[in-house]
């Protein structure tokens, strides 16, 4: 996965001016024109944002991740014995925002990660 595509252009400078120029905020800042606070902002998001791609359910929207965490599903494997004991029944079962659109997403997902 590209980190500039992940991160956007601002995000992804300030990273690259700090990981690999080893500079400070404040030269950080004043290359990009924002004050030393929001350029320390931007580089704790841009790793937050990259420590989330090493999920196992990175991929799936914020709906479907509530529903993997109110079912306490961790991995990929927790989410294929959710579908195949009924956990993940749109019709009948009761966790909120568990749609059809939701279910049929986490499948998709299953089917894309499997492949």
């Amino acid at each position: 996965m590209q980190k500039h595509r992940l991160l956007g252009d601002r995000m992804y400078q300030v990273l690259m001016y700090r990981d690999t120029g080893h500079r400070t905020f404040t030269q950080i800042a004043s290359l990009i024109g924002v004050s030393r606070t929001r350029a320390r902002q931007l580089y704790l998001k841009a790793n937050r944002k990259l420590e989330q791609t090493d999920h196992p359910l990175f991929g799936l929207s914020t709906r479907a991740l509530n529903v993997c965490h109110t079912l306490g599903l961790k991995t990929k494997s927790d989410l294929s014995d959710a579908i195949v004991d009924g956990r993940l029944d749109p019709i009948g079962g009761k966790v909120r925002n568990l749609g059809v659109g939701t279910r049929d997403e986490i499948l998709v997902f299953l089917t894309k990660q499997t492949t």
